[in-house]
């Protein structure tokens, strides 16, 4: 009798490898060692969709496309930047300066007897058509509007207007800044803008955003501003009135009447020494100084409001 063969042990499995294959109808299969046992095997998902190479290859040729666009853009408009000042000289009583949106004006009167209107245009584009500032007179008014109205490429546009002492100023800007200077009187409306004036009598400016600085005003002064600071010095006139939504105010003069309201801002208010006031004064929050000659019977009134800030008379 032959005695029974051992059964020699089965070969160790690696986690890393597939199962064993069923055995094939012809015999077992030969065991055979597991050289890549260390090499992890890489499962791949057939369900899964991978975008094609040709699709980012695309999509980065447009993005570099975008970028290599725009700066070309951008330095076309600044290789052809041009500039230019262009004169005009007219007769009339009012300047009437319309619709000028953020583009400057500086007004200056002096014993001259026309109007001359410099405008230094800056544009892009073709240096043979630039916008052109056209100034037409009606009934003895000067209207001049904006040259960039309309213009494709960017425009800017500084007003520089030498007219008579005598002449009436009317003024509308969306952000432009505006000085004035030796005129008869200004009327102006600006959105985001700063407005300086300058020796004259009559002036009334309502603006939405920005500081207001006035001095030497004699007859009447109105200012208006949603949030800006008002300053406003030697002020002479019978009446003046400062309203502001947010801003300090100061006003150095002797006005016969001053009214000044202000929902959040400080008020500071230094009146003649050898006049005697009416002083009236309400803050909801703030503290309140008057040390300026006070009369009750005094024709001189002087009314200051403000819900939020402190009050300064002296």
């Amino acid at each position: 009798m032959t005695p029974a063969q051992p059964t020699p042990p089965a070969p160790p499995q690696d986690a890393a490898t597939w199962p064993a294959e069923p055995p094939s109808p012809a015999g077992p299969t030969p065991v055979t060692p597991n050289v890549a046992a260390a090499v992890p095997v890489a499962v791949v998902d057939h369900l899964r969709r991978v975008p094609e190479r040709p699709l980012w290859i695309a999509a980065g040729l447009a993005l570099l496309a975008l970028v290599a666009g725009g700066t070309g853009v951008a330095t076309w408009v600044n290789v052809t930047r041009h500039s230019v000042a262009q004169t005009s000289t007219y007769a009339a009583d009012v300047v009437d300066l319309r619709s000028l949106g953020s583009q400057d004006v500086t007004v200056i009167g002096s014993d001259r007897t026309d109007i001359i209107v410099t405008v230094q245009v800056t544009w892009s584009g073709s240096p043979d058509s630039p916008p052109v500032s056209a100034g037409q007179v009606t009934g003895g008014i000067l209207s001049l509007d904006n040259p960039c109205l309309g213009t494709r490429w960017p425009c800017w546009a500084d007003y520089r207007v030498e007219a008579p002492r005598a002449t009436a100023v009317r003024w509308t800007a969306g952000s432009g800044d505006l000085s004035v200077t030796s005129v008869a009187s200004l009327v102006g409306q600006g959105g985001s803008s700063d407005v300086t004036v300058r020796d004259v009598p009559k002036v009334e400016v309502t603006t939405s955003s920005g500081d207001v600085d006035v001095c030497r005003v004699s007859t009447s002064l109105s200012i208006r501003t949603s949030s800006g600071d008002v300053d406003a010095c030697e002020v002479r006139t019978e009446a003046a009135t400062v309203q502001t939504s947010s801003g300090d105010v100061r006003v150095d003069g002797a006005p016969a009447r001053l009214t000044v309201d202000t929902t959040s801002g400080d008020v500071v208010l230094t009146l003649g020494a050898d006049q005697r006031y009416d002083v009236r004064t309400s803050t909801a929050t703030g503290d309140v100084s008057v040390k300026a000659t006070t009369d009750r019977s005094s024709s001189r009134v002087v009314q200051v409001t403000t819900k939020t800030g402190d009050i300064t008379v002296r």
